[in-house]
């Protein structure tokens, strides 16, 4: 029986071991499954944030395209009235005359009622006499 009384010791020995194994493992089974239930939590959370980034950002882009756009044009309007603050100063300094009176008060009479009126460039050698026109000084 002592052969019989080892070998079931040994077994229940072996047995033993197998058990505190498997209760190991168990115990590790559990911790692993707790580690996941919070990444699964935690991944859950940065999803939520992720989506929550996601909206925010798009806003975010859609604003400031829109303040790109609004840049623009404020870009295009200043340019534009500074071309045409340019353009109407060289059209004043450039064009002779542009600023020659039509006629001064001692050069030009009261118009004549019955001729029609029309403007005529005073430039000092031309008279005008009333009722007969404009005369130069060939006369």
């Amino acid at each position: 029986m002592s052969a019989k009384n080892s070998q079931l010791a040994k077994a229940q020995e072996e047995a033993d071991e197998v058990k505190v194994i498997m209760l190991d493992n168990m115990q590790k089974t559990e911790e692993r499954k707790f580690k996941l239930q919070e990444l699964d939590e935690r991944a859950d959370q940065l999803q939520m944030k992720s989506k929550a980034f996601q909206k925010t950002s798009v806003k975010l882009k859609k604003k400031k395209r829109c303040d790109n756009i609004k840049a623009k044009w404020k870009l295009i309007a200043v340019v534009s009235s500074m071309a045409l603050i340019i353009f109407l100063v060289a059209v004043f300094i450039l064009v002779p005359g542009f600023f020659k009176p039509l006629c001064t008060v001692d050069a030009c009479p009261p118009p004549d009622r019955n001729q029609p009126t029309r403007p005529v460039p005073y430039d000092g050698a031309q008279t005008q006499t009333p009722g007969r026109g404009l005369n130069s000084s060939e006369s």
